[in-house]
């Protein structure tokens, strides 16, 4: 937010994706854990 309201456009895009890259790897570790906690349920494209 600072960064933006001082015009840093470099820093506020560094920081959009830095933010990108923590949310995809908190997503796969999501989805790791669900994959792992339900292993008993049938995957979706077997059905």
């Amino acid at each position: 937010m600072s960064a933006q309201g001082i015009l840093n456009v470099d820093q506020a895009w560094v920081i959009l994706v830095v933010l990108a890259v923590i949310s995809v790897f908190l997503d796969c570790g999501v989805r790791a854990l669900e994959t792992y906690v339900l292993r008993w349920r049938p995957n979706p494209g077997e059905l």
